[in-house]
C-alpha cells in the first residue's frame, strides 16, 4: 500500500510539472506581443512549444517586433536566463556596445555576457549584424565571441574603436572581442 501511495504521489507531482509551463503560456503570439513579452525564449515564463512554429527555441519571433536578429540556444538546447542583451541607447559611459558583422550566412552563434550577473551565454543571431550591450561592472566580461560557422567573413568591434578583430572563412583566426574593461585601458 505504501508503494502504491508513493507511486501515485510521484505521478501526480510529475504530471503537474509537465503541465505547469503550458498553463502559464500565452494563448497566442498576439497576446505575447500585446504584453510586450515577444519574442519568447525556451525556459522563460510564457513560452510554449505550441507557439514556436519552427522549433528553434524562440516563439513569436516574427511579426510586430523591431529586433533585427533572433537569439536562441545553440544545438537545439533551450535557452535559460536572458538572451545576450541587444544594444540600447548609449548612456553616460556606464556600458560597452559591441557590434558583430558577418557575410555569407544568415545566422551565426555569438557568445556574450548576459544579464546583470554578466554570465556568458551563446545565442544564434541572424541578419548579418548584431549589436550587443554589456555593463562591464567589476571583473565581468564585456564584448562578444562570435563563431564564424558558415559565414564567409566576420568582424567584431567594441565601440568606438576600443577593440576590433576580423577574419574570413579558412584563415585560421579565432575572431574574438570578449575581454574585461580593465584590459581596454
Amino acid at each position: 500500500m505504501r508503494l502504491l501511495t508513493l507511486t501515485l504521489a510521484c505521478a501526480a507531482a510529475t504530471s503537474s510539472l509537465l503541465v505547469a509551463p503550458a498553463a502559464n503560456a500565452y494563448p497566442n503570439c498576439a497576446a505575447a506581443r500585446a504584453a510586450g513579452a515577444a519574442p519568447l525564449y525556451a525556459g522563460q515564463p510564457g513560452y510554449s512549444a505550441k507557439l514556436d512554429r519552427d522549433g528553434d527555441g524562440i516563439a513569436c519571433e516574427t511579426g510586430g517586433g523591431s529586433v533585427s536578429g533572433s537569439v536562441s540556444g545553440g544545438g537545439g538546447l533551450p535557452l535559460y536566463g536572458s538572451a545576450p542583451a541587444q544594444a540600447g541607447p548609449a548612456t553616460s559611459g556606464t556600458g560597452y556596445t559591441t557590434v558583430v558583422r558577418w557575410t555569407g550566412a544568415n545566422c551565426i552563434d555569438i557568445t556574450a555576457p548576459s544579464g546583470s550577473a554578466g554570465t556568458l551565454q551563446t545565442g544564434s543571431h541572424c541578419g548579418g549584424q548584431a549589436t550587443l550591450f554589456s555593463s562591464g561592472v567589476g571583473d565581468q566580461m564585456i564584448g562578444a565571441d562570435p563563431a564564424i560557422g558558415d559565414a564567409s567573413s566576420l568582424s567584431c568591434e567594441i565601440l568606438t574603436g576600443r577593440l576590433m578583430d576580423s577574419g574570413t572563412a579558412g584563415d585560421g583566426r579565432d575572431v574574438n572581442c570578449l575581454t574585461r574593461p580593465s584590459a581596454l585601458s
